[in-house]
């Protein structure tokens, strides 16, 4: 998948088909991949530097509708519109 975002709103067949089949109702989702530097320290393993400091990291974000999270368990209905 190429890095980006993708909305409802714009791809309404692809969020229909993700629905139909995951049960889970997504507004949008935003894919990025890149580079991270290690949080750890250097002598835990015998790699090299350059595995050390540009490891691969992939960051999703998928947002689903509050109507979803209610349904799933995730989340309470709340008792009034808007609260």
């Amino acid at each position: 998948m190429a890095q980006g975002g993708i909305a409802r709103q714009f791809n309404t067949e692809m969020f229909d088909s993700l629905q139909r089949t995951t049960n889970c109702n997504l507004e949008n989702v935003v894919y990025y991949r890149g580079c991270v530097q290690p949080t750890h320290g250097f002598g835990f393993a015998k790699r090299s530097l350059v595995a050390l400091l540009f490891r691969e990291s992939h960051y999703w974000v998928m947002t689903p509708t509050v109507e979803s999270l209610v349904k799933t368990g995730v989340c309470v209905a709340s008792p009034k519109p808007g609260h």
